[in-house]
């Protein structure tokens, strides 16, 4: 498994990080020989970090510019680890703090699942939820569970996975990136697999206080920018996989109803979160793709899926 090692890069997409990367950035290169940082349009404070890291030699930095989405600063650092020479890439977010067991435990589930499995994500601790995502049960507990979908980041990947069912789609921007691409797989036969140990922390979204009747289903309080993302990638996604995933999709149109309930329940900014939400499923079933401009408040929009 340390020669296997070698072989894996990780990608790490950033927009604006925080102060703490760099530590969550050692973590990363603990476990592997090399991380490529991509960036969608940093500036100020953030950006000097960036260079800072950079000059670690197992660091590299990618400048995109400008902010291309979760999609687009993805493909850039996965097209780069193959000009490296890399077999595979870990996808970390930049606000993931990864387990040192990480890497070693993905391996081991890529080596025992063979190439029928196109993703091996991570189970991981929700810091919002204050749970871990899923706990697998059994004597004895399982190594791995099989999924429609798991999120990018701790998802390892080998190289070849991205020859064959091509790159995660740039139109989306961001959201449903992650899933679209599992999705994708798994039309062509691959599995997508979730390790049951959690590898990683993880937070999505805002704090929010829930009633307790809408805590088992809450959703995360992003920005009205991020809702229209949400549903429009969402609702594209299923037009493409509903006859393939109905299950999948079926779960979707919950996550939007319950989406909309905490709009306009709980969440603060209802009106321009609502006017996203419901321009989003528009262009949703109309198919307009791409980054969105809009005078909704923009919030963190670069990076996190």
């Amino acid at each position: 498994m340390s020669a296997e090692r070698e072989k894996v890069c990780a990608v790490v997409a950033t927009h604006f990080p925080d102060a703490g990367l760099g530590q969550r950035l050692e973590r990363v290169l603990a476990q592997l020989p090399r991380a490529i940082l991509v960036d969608n349009g940093s500036s100020g404070e953030p950006a000097l970090l960036l260079e800072t890291l950079a000059r670690d030699p197992r660091v590299e930095l990618v400048r995109n510019g400008r902010n291309l989405g979760i999609a687009g600063a993805l493909n850039r650092g996965i097209a780069r680890a193959s000009e490296l020479g890399f077999g595979g890439v870990l996808l970390v977010d930049q606000d993931t703090e990864v387990y040192p067991e990480m890497v070693m435990t993905l391996l081991r589930i890529q080596d025992r699942c063979g190439e029928s499995a196109a993703v091996i994500g991570s189970n991981y601790f929700s810091v919002r939820r204050d749970r871990d995502l899923v706990t697998c049960r059994g004597r004895p507990a399982p190594e791995w569970i099989e999924r429609r979908t798991v999120i990018t980041s701790g998802s390892l990947v080998a190289m070849k996975v991205f020859e064959r069912i091509g790159p995660f789609r740039e139109d989306y921007f961001i959201d449903s990136v992650d899933h679209e691409f599992c999705l994708r797989a798994r039309a062509r036969g691959y599995r997508v697999v979730m390790s049951c140990a959690p590898l990683m922390r993880h937070a999505i979204g805002g704090p929010t206080r829930y009633p307790a009747w809408l805590s088992p289903m809450a959703v995360f309080d992003h920005s009205p920018r991020r809702k229209y993302y949400i549903a429009r990638n969402c609702v594209a996604t299923m037009r493409r996989f509903a006859r393939r995933e109905p299950a999948w999709c079926l779960r979707q149109v919950l996550r939007l109803g319950v989406e909309l309930v905490s709009i306009l329940a709980v969440e603060g900014r209802k009106g321009a979160k609502a006017q996203a939400f419901f321009t989003g499923i528009g262009h949703g079933f109309a198919g307009r793709m791409g980054p969105i401009e809009s005078s909704w408040p923009d919030g963190y929009a670069g990076c996190a899926d």
